[in-house]
């Protein structure tokens, strides 16, 4: 008996790969953004491709551009937030081929044990502050002619559940936070967001401290429905050569 050959759908899991779909349009509107200094919101609802479009981009970014892609779903607090930053900018460090000593060196002396895609582990039992850490490494890449993109899902999911769980300030705190780094004009080229998530960041935002206005400076990049021709081409390359 002939093998069973299925089409090329993923339900529930992150199209890579093989299983991936191109949508070349709105990759090139997301790194026209990215290269010249943007901040990026992808717009979309759910289950329409943006995590596989992010991943996508992170596998195929420019040499001279580090990236990397993480949902944060899980993240619960302010802290654990500025943590999670901290570390995939040390992980895209690591991608530029530079050593734990040089990084370690660039970070003001911090001690890092091992770097993987689970976290940074750090040699040192003293209690580091994230967010002063970040605020110190940031104006470094620009000293140093190096260009980050960090393409960050669920962050809306994030703030409305800290908004549920009544950490509003702590919520706010985050907002204040990423509106510095966007609006810090020596970041501007050597640092850029890429967000997107299921829930209207917008919307979200407005509940957490009455203020739309915090997000205003991000570029929408609409993540468009298939056009007809795209969903025919589309239906033809996922069953090629399958059994129905």
């Amino acid at each position: 008996m002939k093998d069973w050959i299925s089409p090329k759908i993923i339900v529930g899991r992150t199209a890579i790969g093989d299983y991936y779909f191109n949508r070349p349009q709105i990759v090139s509107k997301i790194w026209e953004e990215v290269l010249k200094g943007s901040h990026v919101l992808l717009v979309a609802p759910r289950r329409v491709g943006k995590s596989s479009v992010m991943e996508y981009m992170v596998e195929n970014c420019p040499e001279d551009v580090k990236c990397i892609f993480r949902n944060i779903q899980a993240i619960k607090s302010e802290q654990d937030f500025y943590k999670k930053i901290y570390e995939l900018l040390i992980e895209c460090l690591s991608k530029f081929g530079k050593t734990k000593n040089w990084i370690s060196d660039f970070l003001g002396g911090i001690n890092i044990i091992e770097i993987t895609m689970d976290g940074v582990k750090f040699g040192d039992k003293k209690e580091v502050n994230y967010l002063e850490e970040i605020n110190q490494l940031l104006p470094k890449l620009s000293s140093n002619n190096l260009k980050i993109v960090l393409f960050i899902d669920e962050l809306p999911e994030v703030l409305n559940n800290m908004y549920k769980a009544k950490k509003i300030e702590e919520a706010s705190a985050i907002l204040d936070n990423l509106r510095q780094w966007r609006q810090t004009p020596e970041f501007k080229k050597h640092f850029s967001l890429v967000l997107a998530g299921s829930v209207g960041i917008h919307h979200v935002v407005k509940k957490i401290d009455g203020r739309i206005s915090d997000f205003n400076d991000l570029n929408q990049v609409p993540f468009e429905p298939l056009l007809p021709t795209e969903s025919r081409e589309y239906i033809k390359w996922a069953t090629d050569q399958a059994t129905v």
